[in-house]
């Protein structure tokens, strides 16, 4: 039986995939992963291009996502540049505040705590 994606199961473990999709879209790029094919291959795609997984991410995102792996992957996600959304309305743009080409440097620490390196 399907899952419905509007309910509550509030004791059924996460995926490594829902565990990255969460990070990715936490980090501003749901943008990017809907564009590079959606959930769970997109999501995987940036999470790897963006430097929040590594090789050793498992050939089976559905596996259940162990506690030291979401707590190991969230301190990554802390220190990886945010995706903004710079341009609105029909034709949407974005920019990374990667530190470059004169863009701030901005990541989940200094955005909500006010912690900068």
């Amino acid at each position: 039986m399907p899952r419905n994606i509007y309910s509550a199961e509030p004791d059924r473990f996460i995926t490594y995939d829902e565990t990255i999709t969460i990070l990715v879209k936490l980090l501003g790029y749901t943008s990017a992963a809907e564009s590079e094919g959606g959930y769970p291959d997109g999501y995987r795609k940036v999470a790897a291009q963006i430097g929040l997984i590594d090789d050793l991410y498992p050939q089976n995102g559905a596996e259940q996502c162990p506690a030291q792996y979401i707590r190991s992957i969230s301190h990554t996600a802390m220190y990886l540049p945010v995706m903004a959304q710079t341009v609105y309305g029909s034709s949407p743009e974005y920019e990374i505040s990667d530190g470059e080409d004169g863009r701030p440097y901005s990541t989940i620490k200094s955005i909500y705590w006010g912690i900068s390196e």
